[in-house]
């Protein structure tokens, strides 16, 4: 089912359907999280993790260490209108097991 999920998501990439992610600046993770927003926490510019719903559609909550000082760690920048890139790509290892950049909001699908 996982496949059919990137097919879709593939495809919706392709005609131009899929949002881009935008950032979202947060002192507390909201209770509920909205697609295509990474979540930002932390005060001011001190940053601890970014959370965002998985792109597949399994509904499953990323969380990424900002913290340079713990390992893994992920950058990330901002662009005009407030779209994000993530850097290195996401790679679930359990789960959905999805691989991805998040290169100026858009969702590129690695091929594993």
């Amino acid at each position: 089912m996982n496949w059919l999920r990137k097919l879709w998501e593939g495809l919706r990439q392709w005609f131009g359907g899929q949002r881009k992610s935008k950032a979202a600046n947060v002192i507390e993770i909201p209770d509920e999280l909205e697609p295509a927003v990474v979540y930002l926490v932390g005060e001011k510019e001190h940053l601890w993790f970014a959370v965002m719903l998985c792109p597949c559609g399994c509904g499953e909550h990323l969380y990424l260490n900002l913290d340079p000082s713990e390992r893994p760690c992920w950058e990330f920048t901002k662009h005009k209108w407030g779209v994000i890139s993530l850097y290195p790509s996401v790679h679930r290892m359990v789960g959905c097991r999805s691989h991805f950049w998040l290169r100026s909001g858009q969702v590129v699908w690695c091929q594993d």
